[in-house]
């Protein structure tokens, strides 16, 4: 079987361990790691298939950028309750925030997430980031976002606290979303989280309403 693994067939390795039972011969948590490097993710799913401990690990790996899709959907495989994933959807929402980011104009990014006040929170870190200070500084206005906490990051938090309060230490130049002075009819587009199942990604099944 490490013969199977060392000559690149991990399925053929993985097919023995699981019909003769032999994951307790193993480093499953090694073995799992090598697969995701591999891009072998079919075989590290059935690697870890009657062993809650080991999916919630092969889970917890790939909750990165590059495969956060692909936990979502070993959540869903292995049946767990997607709220036991606060960093996995952390990172999923993130990481489609940000393709809306670099897909379209700020003002649409703005409008397709409004009412989304967890998503804008990390569009305006994003743009704290970027030292587009007074674009950020307005979307924290307009979206009331320091009142609930939406900015999270301390370092952003640092930067952004002394333009508000009763008494503001420091001030920027607004700048307004042309989209809201112009349409009083609300957001154009439909916003992510509320589109019929399978339109764009189904956030609801990750408790993103």
């Amino acid at each position: 079987i490490t013969d199977l693994f060392n000559n690149k067939k991990p399925t053929e390795a993985v097919s023995y361990i699981n019909t003769l039972g032999l994951h307790s011969e193993f480093n499953i948590p090694d073995l799992v790691s090598k697969l995701i490097h591999q891009d072998k993710f079919g075989d590290a799913s059935n690697l870890v298939s009657n062993n809650k401990e080991h999916q919630l690990l092969l889970i917890k790996q790939m909750s990165t950028n590059k495969h956060a899709s692909k936990a979502a959907d070993l959540v869903k495989q292995f049946k767990f309750n997607p709220k036991e994933f606060p960093e996995l959807i952390e990172r999923l929402e993130k990481n489609c925030l940000r393709y809306y980011a670099n897909s379209e104009d700020w003002m649409k990014v703005e409008e397709k997430f409004i009412g989304e006040n967890t998503m804008l929170g990390y569009f305006v870190e994003d743009l704290i980031h970027k030292q587009q200070y007074d674009l950020g500084l307005s979307i924290i206005q307009r979206n009331d976002l320091l009142k609930e906490g939406f900015i999270k990051k301390q370092d952003i938090l640092d930067i952004v606290q002394p333009y508000f309060g009763e008494k503001p230490e420091k001030t920027f130049k607004y700048i307004p979303n042309n989209l809201f002075e112009k349409d009083g009819f609300g957001p154009s587009e439909e916003m992510v989280g509320h589109d019929p199942a399978g339109t764009y990604w189904n956030l609801k099944d990750f408790g993103m309403d």
